[in-house]
């Protein structure tokens, strides 16, 4: 339903229909236009998939990168030798890798691999009182691990927090 709350002469008529048929060139020739766009990037997307025809399009390939290989990793490991110092050998006395369990003495000696952001923690909770030491670290890790002593009693507590150079 439609209110017409002022009506006005002739003249303005022929105006208004000009500014309607200006209004509808425009927005037809807008929606051309983003059909047309539309539709060859999707046609140009379409095309870079066949490696031939993405050699012509794009000229620089620097930004691909190259894939990881086998022997290509992502970040350096090294490795810790960790010594239980008040026995020989003691199963109750277990290390955790960032939370994790990842051995138990039952051997005087663990060596562990961890890579840079590691946090190992020596958990005594089922053991009475434990002593351990880091004996060696690989070169790769900071000197100042190494010596590193931990009495614990009943309680898991945190070794070091591995940073690698």
């Amino acid at each position: 339903m439609k209110i017409i709350l002022f009506k006005t002469g002739r003249k303005h008529k022929k105006y208004r229909n000009k500014k309607k048929i200006s209004a509808y060139i425009f927005e037809k020739i807008l929606f051309s236009t983003f059909v047309i766009v539309f539709l060859s990037l999707i046609i140009v997307q379409a095309a870079m998939i066949n490696p031939k025809v993405r050699e012509v399009l794009v000229n620089e390939n620097s930004f691909e990168g190259n894939p990881l290989q086998v022997e290509e990793y992502l970040y350096k490991k090294g490795e810790i030798f960790i010594s239980l110092k008040s026995e020989n050998a003691n199963k109750k006395v277990k290390v955790l890798l960032n939370g994790d369990t990842i051995a138990s003495f039952t051997s005087n000696v663990i060596k562990l691999y961890v890579k840079d952001g590691d946090v190992v923690e020596i958990d005594s909770t089922m053991a009475d009182n434990a002593e351990v030491e880091i004996i060696s670290a690989s070169s790769n890790i900071i000197d100042k691990y190494k010596g590193t002593k931990l009495k614990l009693n009943s309680e898991i507590k945190q070794l070091t927090k591995i940073q690698i150079d």
